[in-house]
Protein backbone atom coordinates (compact mmCIF):
# COMPACT_ATOMS: atom_id res chain seq x y z
CA UNK A 1 0.00 0.00 0.00
CA UNK A 2 2.81 2.53 1.14
CA UNK A 3 4.79 2.04 -2.14
CA UNK A 4 1.73 2.36 -4.65
CA UNK A 5 -0.51 4.54 -2.56
CA UNK A 6 -0.73 7.45 -5.69
CA UNK A 7 -1.28 4.21 -8.16
CA UNK A 8 -3.94 3.22 -6.28
CA UNK A 9 -5.66 6.50 -5.25
CA UNK A 10 -6.18 6.84 -8.73
CA UNK A 11 -7.19 3.47 -9.71
CA UNK A 12 -10.49 3.96 -7.17
CA UNK A 13 -10.90 7.19 -7.62
CA UNK A 14 -10.18 8.33 -4.37
CA UNK A 15 -9.26 12.25 -4.57
CA UNK A 16 -6.83 11.60 -1.34
CA UNK A 17 -5.76 15.18 0.35
CA UNK A 18 -2.64 14.93 1.26
CA UNK A 19 -0.83 15.80 5.14
CA UNK A 20 1.08 18.55 4.49
CA UNK A 21 1.56 17.67 0.90
CA UNK A 22 3.33 14.58 1.44
CA UNK A 23 2.48 11.32 0.56
CA UNK A 24 1.19 8.74 3.20
CA UNK A 25 4.29 7.54 5.93
CA UNK A 26 4.68 3.96 7.27
CA UNK A 27 3.75 5.60 10.42
CA UNK A 28 0.89 7.24 8.43
CA UNK A 29 -0.82 3.52 7.50
CA UNK A 30 -0.18 2.12 10.45
CA UNK A 31 -2.33 4.31 12.49
CA UNK A 32 -5.23 4.64 9.82
CA UNK A 33 -5.21 0.00 9.95
CA UNK A 34 -5.47 0.51 13.89
CA UNK A 35 -8.41 3.02 13.79
CA UNK A 36 -9.91 0.93 11.31
CA UNK A 37 -9.06 -2.28 13.26
CA UNK A 38 -10.44 -0.40 16.43
CA UNK A 39 -14.08 0.79 14.44
CA UNK A 40 -14.58 -2.44 12.61
CA UNK A 41 -14.09 -4.20 15.90
CA UNK A 42 -17.14 -1.99 17.91
CA UNK A 43 -19.03 -1.98 14.60
CA UNK A 44 -19.32 -5.74 13.73
CA UNK A 45 -18.31 -7.49 17.24
CA UNK A 46 -19.05 -10.88 15.57
CA UNK A 47 -15.96 -11.03 13.61
CA UNK A 48 -13.37 -12.77 14.43
CA UNK A 49 -10.07 -11.12 15.98
CA UNK A 50 -7.52 -11.84 17.27
CA UNK A 51 -7.26 -8.62 19.60
CA UNK A 52 -10.32 -7.89 22.10
CA UNK A 53 -9.41 -5.24 24.29
CA UNK A 54 -10.25 -1.56 22.97
CA UNK A 55 -8.85 1.15 25.17
CA UNK A 56 -11.90 3.74 24.93
CA UNK A 57 -15.18 3.28 23.28
CA UNK A 58 -16.12 4.68 20.12
CA UNK A 59 -19.35 6.81 19.63
CA UNK A 60 -20.62 7.27 16.17
CA UNK A 61 -23.65 8.90 14.14
CA UNK A 62 -25.92 7.22 12.05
Amino acid sequence: MYEHQDEEFKRLHLDFKRIGNRPLQLIDCQNIFCELDKYCRQAMPELKSNRTKIKFIIYYLL
